[in-house]
């Protein structure tokens, strides 16, 4: 009987809290003074939801010790501080609703009043019990804050966990596929981010720096990777049907993304077949699969084929494939950059992306049906300052210098009636499509030799792109060197650098690369706003084959310590300047 009451209470709540949102969008869709509802910032503390066996605290506690904070096991503290027995012999005892109860009350002492350690100076995640969302005030305190990362593991991947050895918990009654399936929603709604495994994933190692690296976004903290929008930067596009085919073959995609700032994911609305039922499981297992494989940034364009797609998505009841849901669902799951057109949006809608979107690029795209240069200007929804960069992308006539010319002091008048400098940007199609890349040279479109299905007359490469800059003296002056290593969180190589060139006069900027994969340092001396830099340990010696030249010292010793990046070439010139330092200490 407890066990019947359980289920139904949980099922009661799903359908309870299904109401209430669409209830909510109703009311906000309908009175836009009040405005979308702004999560509380949970300072120092981030919050992890998901099944039981989805990894909640494995990869908590592996995140922890790389980031240095605490993480503290609700589950753990229940048994230990709360309850003072194990979980099983106190649902044995007392029954699920004591359990949930007490649960309940203890997220709310962690989360409301900072007990149990979680208010310290280093920050603490926190791993919550994988039913905490079935209590309905529990829901409702984590729907209210951020950062809550809800993480995805598939269900098969769960149910073979929970198979194993050492996973005992007291049954629920019903089997763990339907307790995930009723959660789902729950998980879905509370969290301000979501982070999936692929499925059959069990590399926990290379997911606990992935994971490390997520929660520093999902904390809004700027890093060496987030997509910087400034010029010399360009993006590489693709569809999902490519984007499937490049993922069947990572070192081809290691090759095709060298000279991108970032890779554009293409999603037309309504979603392909493939994609049903879960339509945001399957976006998801792409971007989970971007993540692992794709050094670069991952932008998603979200596509809308008809003005009906735009409202409905092309999908029945429970589909996510509306334009705006696949926007979010990008921000949640950690895009550097989404693509949306402001014409279709709401003013709400347009509130809620902007405040959800942390330190993601939100780039509103426009397709003026004016196709005149002379009276270029933007939906009225795109001046509120809410995006990052605005783009318009128009078709190029006749006479293909004149319309590029034309186009591009088009924009720049645009760009004046801009709120907070906001970059405006502008790319023609068919035979101005070359030039207006030249001319415009924020996330500059390129294409590549190995990208399957490319347009060959479209656009340029990057290295092309970069190669007539420089002839036309459009190259940015301004370059980015970096240290890299893995671990460099430590290293005074940034200060010892950016003090040197501020006092030099120098346009640079020096950071931290803090990475163990040869091919994310490789992507990034690919980059035309990168100048070189200091490599240590662990790739002086890898990155050596990988040199177009080497020095005689970098040759005799057999390690780089030092790349330079050649502007125009892109060539990478390897050195070792170690042995000038130990000579000096010698001598």
């Amino acid at each position: 009987n407890c066990t019947l009451a359980i289920a139904g209470a949980a099922c009661g709540l799903a359908i309870l809290l299904g109401v209430e949102r669409r209830r909510r969008a109703r009311s906000l869709a309908t009175n836009g003074d009040h405005g979308p509802k702004q999560r509380r910032k949970l300072d120092g503390i981030i919050v992890l939801v998901g099944m039981r066996g989805a990894g909640k605290s494995t990869l908590g506690k592996s995140a922890a010790a790389i980031l240095g904070r605490k993480c503290l096991d609700l589950d753990e503290v229940l048994e230990h501080n709360v309850l003072g027995q194990s979980i099983p012999e106190f649902v044995d005892a007392h029954g699920w609703p004591a359990f949930r109860q007490a649960e309940a009350q203890l997220l709310e002492a962690v989360l409301v009043r900072r007990e149990y350690g979680v208010n310290v100076p280093e920050g603490c995640i926190v791993a919550c019990g994988g039913g905490v969302i079935e209590t309905p005030s529990a829901w409702a305190l984590l729907e209210s804050v951020r950062p809550v990362i809800f993480i995805d593991r598939h269900i098969e991947d769960i149910l073979t966990y929970l198979q194993g050895a050492g996973s005992y918990r007291p049954g629920l009654g019903t089997p763990p596929a339907e307790i995930y399936a009723r959660r789902l929603p729950l998980y879905r709604g509370c969290s301000s981010h979501v982070f999936a495994l692929s499925r059959g994933d069990a590399q926990w190692e290379l997911l606990s720096a992935e994971f490390a690296r997520f929660l520093r976004y999902a904390e809004g903290v700027p890093n060496e990777r987030e997509l910087q929008l400034v010029p010399d930067t360009f993006l590489l596009s693709m569809d999902s049907s490519v984007a499937g085919e490049l993922l069947q073959e990572p070192a081809r995609l290691h090759t095709v993304i060298r000279g991108a700032d970032a890779l554009q994911l293409r999603v037309d609305v309504p979603l392909p077949e493939a994609a049903r039922p879960d339509e945001e499981r399957w976006l998801l297992e792409i971007l989970a699969a971007f993540r692992r494989h794709c050094a670069a940034p991952l932008y998603l364009a979200v596509e809308a084929k008809t003005e009906v797609d735009r409202i409905t998505g092309g999908g029945g009841e429970g589909a996510c494939s509306t334009t705006v849901d696949l926007a979010k669902l990008a921000i949640k799951a950690g895009c550097a950059a989404v693509t949306i057109d402001p014409a279709t949006l709401s003013a709400i809608h347009a509130d809620e992306l902007a405040a959800s979107k942390g330190i993601t690029k939100l780039v509103a795209v426009h397709r003026p049906r004016q196709q005149r240069f002379e009276s270029l200007s933007l939906p009225r929804s795109a001046k509120a300052g809410s995006y990052d960069l605005f783009r318009f992308e128009m078709p190029g006539s006749a006479g293909a210098i004149d319309a590029a010319l034309e186009g591009y002091h088009g924009a720049r008048r645009a760009a004046s009636t801009t709120e907070h400098g906001t970059p405006v940007s502008l790319i023609l199609s068919g035979a101005a499509s070359r030039l207006s890349c030249l001319l415009d040279p924020i996330l500059t479109p390129i294409t590549h030799p190995g990208l399957p299905g490319r347009d060959e007359v479209e656009f340029l490469t990057a290295q092309q792109a970069v190669e007539c800059r420089s002839k036309l003296g459009l190259l940015d002056a301004r370059k980015r060197f970096f240290i890299f290593g893995h671990p460099v969180a430590l290293s005074a190589s940034p200060t010892i650098h950016n003090t040197g060139f501020r006092v030099n006069g120098c346009p640079f900027i020096y950071d931290r690369f803090d990475t163990p994969s040869k091919e994310e340092v490789l992507w990034k001396l690919s980059l035309a706003t990168t100048g070189g830099g200091s490599v240590t340990i662990p790739h002086k010696e890898v990155l050596l084959e990988h040199m177009d030249q080497l020095s005689d010292a970098a040759r005799a010793i057999g390690a780089v310590n030092t790349v330079t990046r050649e502007i125009e070439t892109g060539r990478l010139l390897g050195d070792n300047t170690d042995w000038l330092g130990i000579r000096g200490q010698v001598l």
